[in-house]
């Protein structure tokens, strides 16, 4: 058993297979309503909101929201450059498009991706080559690594409405920058989806998660979870 619980922790059996966890989650998902009733469903944004997207990809949630709320701010951060630019085009001057990625240290990575359309990238590590990683092609960018507290004031930002995290495995360590900058106590409600596609051990990605929960739950409560799929915390009052 992951013992992860209490604070709205829920616990998982390691036995089951992940990916059968993962698709009994989404299906419970999807049952309660899918992502119009949770993803999508932000009641609470008003003329004034601020919203912050970690992750922008295709643009997909932003569009979202910008077309049923009336939101003041929308910041996409995004590090994949063919993403930026397309971000860039779709939105012009209705969203601010922020090129760097978020970390616990300020500093550089490089980023690999295969072609100008390819939405997935991978972080080379110090030496690697593209056929490193398996790519027979490609490119690679050096993107600016900040931290929260950096990326707050690059970006002019105080208090935020929604942050939304969804960076195909490497929210565990952007939420471990988030807990550690002490700037979630600026955000009135934290999404993020937890993907077991992380390049992490099972046991140790579940060890992270419950940790990341139990420090999340100081200064959060727990709004709705579907375990590897989508949940939300709120700033409690």
């Amino acid at each position: 058993m992951v013992a992860c619980m209490g604070n709205g922790v829920e616990t998982d059996n390691a036995r089951n297979p992940q990916i059968a966890v993962f698709k009994y989650k989404v299906k419970q998902y999807m049952d309660a309503g899918g992502d119009a009733m949770f993803q999508h469903n932000h009641g609470y944004l008003v003329d004034d909101s601020v919203v912050v997207e970690i992750g922008g990809n295709k643009g997909v949630f932003a569009q979202k929201l910008l077309e049923k709320y009336n939101i003041k701010e929308m910041h996409i951060i995004e590090p994949v450059r063919p993403m930026v630019e397309k971000l860039r085009t779709l939105f012009d001057n209705r969203a601010f498009i922020h090129a760097f990625a978020i970390g616990i240290e300020s500093g550089e990575i490089r980023m690999a991706y295969r072609s100008n359309t390819d939405a997935a990238a991978m972080v080379l590590k110090d030496g690697q080559t593209l056929a490193d990683i398996g790519f027979r092609s490609g490119t690679v960018d050096t993107v600016p690594v900040k931290t929260f507290r950096d990326a707050w004031h690059t970006m002019g930002l105080g208090t935020v409405d929604l942050l939304n995290i969804n960076i195909e495995g490497a929210e565990y360590a952007v939420m471990e920058a988030l807990v550690l900058s002490g700037v979630q106590s600026q955000i009135r409600n934290i999404q993020v989806q937890f993907h077991t596609h992380s390049g992490i051990k099972v046991e140790d990605r579940n060890h992270m998660r419950c940790k990341l929960k139990a420090i999340l739950s100081l200064t959060h409560e727990l709004v709705y979870s579907f375990d590897w799929v989508w949940e939300q915390w709120r700033l409690k009052r």
